[in-house]
């Protein structure tokens, strides 16, 4: 697992998001970041710097309560 930002600007905000390894989103939060769509505007843009979205934050703060013995051997392979 990698441990790159991926930052998306949606109507000219740019935040900084924990990317998601294993969805069809571009970030944990949801986010798909290649939308052109006029109301929503998204898309993947080179900025690097410290995560800066709160629901990023609050996925990773909830993880943090489990640890792979939480995990059944299907999906846990340590």
């Amino acid at each position: 697992m990698n441990k790159n930002t991926i930052s998306i600007c949606i109507d000219g905000k740019i935040t900084t998001h924990i990317p998601s390894e294993n969805s069809n989103y571009a970030t944990l939060c949801g986010l798909d970041g290649s939308d052109e769509h006029p109301t929503v505007n998204q898309k993947v843009v080179d900025k690097k710097g410290k995560i800066n979205c709160v629901a990023c934050f609050e996925i990773w703060k909830q993880c943090l309560s489990y640890s792979p013995a939480d995990f059944s051997k299907e999906v846990n392979h340590d």
